[in-house]
């Protein structure tokens, strides 16, 4: 018996559901089809920069000449929400907690405002 043809390999970027033409927008259209190919059903979020704490520690840490403007501009996060994960990261450096930043910052900040 012959191999069956693909049906993928006339798949084009209109035979896409809404979600998957997103993707083909953002990354390019055979990353697209592979991710419809090799996870059907696949349900998942993208966070918003804001809650990834420890990536915002860790730029803020290696632009340590960046001023509070400078940093908002380049993240389009908040001053104020900067300034809370710059103080948290270096007092937790400061003393020596290795508790990933987001556990610390959602039990101890987040239930101060």
């Amino acid at each position: 018996m012959s191999k069956l043809p693909d049906i993928y390999d006339i798949c084009t970027y209109e035979d896409f559901p809404d979600d998957i033409t997103v993707l083909a927008d953002v990354l390019d259209f055979s990353s697209a089809l592979k991710l419809y190919k090799e996870c059907p059903g696949l349900s998942f979020y993208i966070p918003r920069l804001s809650s990834n704490y420890a990536l915002i520690a860790k730029y803020i840490k290696a632009n340590p000449t960046l001023t509070l403007r400078e940093l908002t501009i380049a993240t389009g996060l908040s001053p104020g929400h900067l300034s809370k994960i710059r103080q948290m990261s270096e007092w937790m450096e400061k003393n020596k907690i290795d508790q990933p930043i987001k556990v610390y910052f959602e039990k101890h900040v987040n239930k101060v405002r």
